[in-house]
């Protein structure tokens, strides 16, 4: 039976029994509405249940609790608690609600939490970053919103590059090696950059995306697009908005600890150990990588300095 599943990049995670309100959460959280995706495989199914007699391991207000029993896993809260065994193929997970009577905002934000851990079980971590390939090496860009990640995203792919996602990626272990993917070929663009780098308007209506006026069309046609693909990141950019262009190396150190900083309040932790696997994955990542911390000049007709450099 095909399930509606969300694509974490590569990974799948299909959506069993859920109903209107998961993924409608899934939406709001994860910015993807789920839907049957054919031939692809799903890596998890995940299935949500409601068990009034459940018993929390915790109390109310604390932290996770993690329970390992050979590849079984149980993580738990007040709220709600998961059951996956890592070694199926593919991985049947249940996420069950503890007791009715909670609100929607505290079922979405422990929902949103308790699929944050599934992907950490499975060595996967989504991260707000934009993605390109191009002259033969992956170059991937991590910054909040006003980094200037779709602008710099879409010059790329005009420069011969093809983009894997311009907001949402994902990094994962795969077959042992470290790898990244994009999550959608979508991309947001403001009124600024749409009038710099493209011959004519999007014929699509600005909408309001945390406060900034945005236009989201699908990058299809505007270049070439990967989404979905494997790739190993060459190099890790942290970019933001300066008052000219510059750039200078950072340690995979620096790097790994600024990617934790930026992914830390979507996710909540069991002790040192569950923490400990996140920043080993991470560390995994930036490890091979060139990392840099880039300034780019808030006049957009000096983009081509940050293309240079990312062709150098």
């Amino acid at each position: 039976m095909s399930w509606p599943a969300v694509r974490f990049g590569s990974f799948a995670l299909a959506l069993a029994n859920t109903g209107p309100f998961w993924e409608g959460a899934m939406l709001r959280r994860f910015r993807s509405l789920p839907r049957i995706w054919p031939g692809v495989a799903p890596d998890v199914i995940l299935r949500v249940d409601t068990r009034p007699d459940a018993q929390p391991d915790v109390r109310r207000g604390d932290a996770l609790a993690i329970v390992r029993r050979g590849t079984c896993v149980h993580v738990t809260c007040d709220l709600m608690s998961l059951d996956a065994d890592l070694a199926e193929r593919p991985i049947q997970a249940t996420l069950t609600l503890h007791a009715p009577g909670w609100s929607d905002a505290d079922l979405e934000h422990g929902f949103a939490m308790f699929v944050h851990k599934l992907l950490q079980l499975c060595e996967v971590v989504r991260l707000h970053g934009a993605a390109v390939d191009i002259d033969g090496r992956t170059h991937v860009l991590l910054g909040d919103k006003g980094a200037g990640k779709s602008t710099t995203s879409l010059a790329l792919g005009q420069a011969g590059g093809a983009v894997l996602a311009d907001d949402q990626i994902v990094v994962r272990r795969r077959a042992g090696r470290i790898v990244v993917s994009g999550c959608d070929s979508n991309i947001r663009l403001t009124e600024e950059s749409e009038r710099h780098l493209l011959p004519a308007p999007l014929d699509a209506a600005p909408q309001d995306f945390a406060g900034t006026l945005k236009k989201e069309v699908t990058l299809e046609g505007l270049v070439p697009v990967i989404p979905y693909q494997d790739r190993h990141a060459d190099r890790v950019y942290f970019p933001r908005v300066g008052r000219r262009f510059d750039a200078r190396p950072v340690t995979g150190r620096e790097a790994a600890i600024r990617i934790l900083d930026a992914i830390a309040p979507a996710h909540s932790f069991a002790g040192p150990a569950d923490r400990w696997d996140l920043l080993r994955l991470v560390t995994a990542f930036v490890a091979p990588a060139q990392c840099f911390d880039v300034a780019l000049s808030p006049n957009l007709g000096e983009l081509d300095q940050f293309v240079a450099f990312v062709r150098s």
